[in-house]
């Protein structure tokens, strides 16, 4: 059985694998000189961090978790809100990111650094606004990509 501190560097090192996912599908766009698509994907990822950490802001002011006898979950806040980011930009990454979380959950449970609780009502308060931004920035993405795509070939024997 691997020790609590092998455990808790693989704990600690997932939001920055999160994070290293989004940077790089925001600059991916980058190589084909498609400026907008990648400040809209950078844009997107920023502005759902800011809902994890102006929650976490909200809540250090109000104690509302407290007052439920709950833990506001960083963690999962940031891991939500990276999560939305990738979605907006990747469905593929999207999956892959949403079955690390999966994985994620049940280690900081079994860490003790959270309950399901905890981890339950920070996922579904910050994961609302953030899937509400996730699916503006993904069909602005799209829309960006369409109007940036080819424009089909004429049909043969069509002038």
């Amino acid at each position: 059985m691997l020790s609590y501190q092998v455990l808790d560097r693989v704990a600690d090192s997932h939001n920055p694998v999160l994070g290293i996912i989004w940077l790089s599908l925001s600059a991916a766009p980058f190589a084909s000189r498609q400026w907008r698509k990648a400040l809209s994907r950078f844009i997107a990822g920023l502005a759902c961090l800011l809902v994890a950490y102006g929650l976490m802001w909200v809540d250090s002011i109000t104690q509302l978790w407290g007052q439920l006898s709950l833990d506001y979950s960083s963690h999962t806040a940031v891991a939500v809100a990276l999560l939305g980011a990738i979605c907006a930009s990747s469905r593929r990454l999207g999956f892959l990111a949403a079955a690390l979380i999966g994985l994620y959950v049940p280690l900081m449970i079994y860490q003790g650094y959270h309950s399901l609780a905890d981890i339950a009502s920070t996922a579904l308060a910050v994961g609302v606004p953030v899937w509400a931004l996730a699916y503006v920035g993904s069909s602005r993405d799209t829309r960006q990509t369409a109007n940036n795509s080819f424009k089909p070939k004429p049909l043969r024997g069509s002038a």
